[in-house]
């Protein structure tokens, strides 16, 4: 039984992770691009319950604060410039978004700039031969016959 409850947290762990990251590459697109990015803002502004439910995390909490600001802003944007009786379409919004865009100068927390480092695999030809070839097959235009194709000797 113990054992299950350290699964659970390990994953939990990957989890909080997986979002921390998300939420990373979120903010490093509204932070530096937000003007280029109408339809993140617009998904920020329709998924802005989603978000609620992380601002109690800790490590999520700056993060969410600087998407709730920006999905605020646009919210309030978007419902003043759009008529009572004005059917609200995606292009509708996008363009409210795009045109507030230009007003925008909110102070969002900041945040470190995300950062990746590639780990090369000890045999990384096992997943890049493959892959190139499935790529090659499906996109070259040559009518290979897959079902003849031997790329390599099998251990028999």
């Amino acid at each position: 039984e113990e054992e299950g409850g350290e699964d659970e947290a390990a994953l939990l762990a990957v989890c909080e992770d997986m979002l921390l990251s998300c939420l990373e590459i979120i903010n490093a697109a509204i932070t530096h691009s937000l003007p280029r990015n109408p339809h993140l803002v617009y998904s920020l502004i329709e998924k802005q319950p989603v978000f609620a439910r992380l601002r109690t995390n800790p490590r999520l909490q700056e993060l969410v604060e600087n998407i709730d600001s920006v999905a605020v802003f646009f919210s309030k944007k978007v419902e003043d410039g759009l008529a009572p009786t004005e059917h609200s379409s995606v292009e509708r919004v996008v363009q409210l978004i795009k045109d507030a865009s230009m007003s925008w100068k909110g102070h969002l927390k900041m945040v470190p700039d995300v950062k990746f480092n590639y780990e090369q695999n000890e045999t990384p030809e096992e997943f890049f031969t493959p892959y190139m070839w499935t790529q090659v097959l499906q996109h070259s235009g040559i009518p290979w016959n897959a079902q003849r194709l031997r790329l390599f000797e099998t251990a028999q």
